[in-house]
């Protein structure tokens, strides 16, 4: 295993190496997460060549506008220099969502894998569900509230080391792996003028969360000509239980989606997984098993 960082392009794009042979895969984090968040799984994938990306804003790569079509020139640019020959794909939640569109760009993917990356928390109105559109708008102006707070630093080293140690707890209360969550949070801090700020940075944020509200991946996942499995969560994470009626109602509209998707495209898969939005923490060895079922396929 081998950390790298291609500088000679506009925004530098840092990658993990886990090494391996066989049929190359691409690992795309989720949104504040990094490459090493794929320690685990990038382990239960034998006989594969497995790369995972830092993508823009995050971890060891550069900063940049979030525009979907950059994003893949990062991840092209990781897959060129390694000469990496028709990787599939696999994504976290946002990582997800640049899965499905590296497949849309490349129909010859031999799998895209998109793990929970669909909608985001703050959609369309008509995408919730079974709920009363005051208590839907009422929950939404809350929620959006609570993401629009900025949460970047600076921090003293007190304050870092506090931060640390609820990230590596969270990831404990979900049974995930203590050590490969303070490896991913020291991985997105930067130090800048003496102080220590937490990636990615603010406007960044406000950036993906406009690009994420800005497209629904249904769609976009009906357009897809590669091989695709898409793993919905089925279980609400403890911080989504205080807005406990607007995420089901998102869920509803989530299954009513999937239902459509696969009535006109039966050839794509979905899988439902007793697990949260961090199932990547939750069950890394399950969907490492999945995965395998795509690319052995």
């Amino acid at each position: 295993m081998r950390d790298e960082t291609i500088t000679t392009r506009p925004v530098p794009v840092a990658y993990r190496d886990f090494g391996g042979d066989g049929t190359p895969v691409v690992l795309l984090h989720g949104l504040g997460g990094t490459a090493a968040d794929w320690n685990r799984f990038a382990s239960r994938l034998p006989g594969h060549r497995v790369v995972a990306v830092d993508l823009r804003g995050h971890g060891g790569s550069g900063d940049g506008p979030w525009e979907w079509d950059a994003v893949l020139d990062d991840i092209e640019a990781v897959v060129g220099h390694l000469g990496l020959d028709a990787p599939a794909v696999v994504g976290m939640s946002l990582g997800g969502w640049v899965a499905a569109m590296w497949g849309l760009r490349h129909p010859e993917c031999p799998a895209v894998v998109d793990l929970d990356g669909h909608r985001s928390a703050l959609t369309r109105p008509e995408h919730y569900l079974g709920i009363d559109p005051a208590t839907r708008d009422a929950e939404l102006a809350r929620l959006r509230e609570m993401f629009l707070t900025p949460q970047e630093g600076p921090y003293d080293p007190d304050t870092v080391a506090t931060l640390r140690g609820h990230h590596v707890a969270a990831a404990a209360a979900f049974g995930g792996d203590g050590e490969q969550a303070g490896e991913s949070f020291d991985r997105q801090l930067v130090t800048r003028d003496g102080a220590t700020y937490v990636r990615p940075k603010w406007p960044l944020l406000e950036q993906v969360r406009a690009a994420l509200d800005a497209i629904d991946m249904f769609p976009q996942f009906a357009a897809l000509r590669c091989p695709f499995l898409l793993v919905v969560g089925t279980e609400m994470m403890p911080a989504q239980e205080a807005f406990a009626e607007l995420t089901r109602a998102h869920q509803r509209g989530i299954a009513e989606a999937v239902r459509r998707l696969t009535a006109a495209r039966p050839d794509l898969r979905v899988e439902w997984i007793k697990a949260s939005h961090a199932m990547l923490v939750e069950r890394p060895d399950d969907l490492a098993e999945l995965t395998l079922g795509m690319l052995d396929h």
